[in-house]
């Protein structure tokens, strides 16, 4: 905000569409100028970095993490992002709900070759293991509750066939006490 202040310069939003689904940032993230980044999904976030040489290695040995206590990481409190994306996009583009459709649809997105995930094989793993589907309602709850947080975001980017905002209009609350 400095440099904006100082230099008239445009403040690019950090925020990408999996932290948003789930309300996964600060104001900082997600409360600048203009999102670049809004509408894709933490595992292209992560193809588009890889894809420069710029980033040290040493990045890319630290987990994903909002910082704001130690030793956290994102994925402690939310799930993998190797299932957290798939879970986003499913829910987000195709409006699963109910996990058995979820299941359904990991199993059409992988025989279309379609990359949905950072790591398929641990998404492939989770699909099938104890607690997943408790957890996948977690996950679809969390969205659902984070409608409010992102109506508070900056404009972005729409690179996919529904983006947050104008493209999903959803009510802020769920219910009237």
């Amino acid at each position: 905000m400095h440099f904006s202040n100082a230099y008239g310069a445009m403040p690019l939003s950090t925020g990408n569409k999996t932290e948003s689904a789930c309300g996964y940032y600060t104001h900082f993230d997600m409360n600048f100028s203009y999102a670049p980044i809004k509408d894709i999904y933490k595992f292209q976030v992560f193809d588009l970095a890889r894809a420069s040489d710029a980033i040290p290695d040493n990045i890319w040995q630290k987990p994903p993490s909002a910082e704001l206590a130690p030793n956290q990481t994102d994925e402690a409190s939310l799930l993998s992002y190797a299932v957290l994306d798939p879970i986003v996009q499913s829910h987000i583009e195709d409006q699963m709900s109910e996990y058995s459709a979820f299941v359904g649809w990991v199993a059409e997105m992988t025989s279309n070759s379609k990359k949905i995930s950072n790591d398929l094989d641990f998404l492939l793993d989770w699909v099938d293991s104890d607690g997943a589907e408790v957890a996948y309602q977690r996950i679809i709850s969390l969205i659902g509750k984070m409608e409010y947080k992102r109506r508070q975001t900056c404009p972005g980017t729409k690179v996919s066939k529904v983006a947050f905002g104008i493209g999903r209009r959803m009510p802020i609350v769920e219910k009237w006490s």
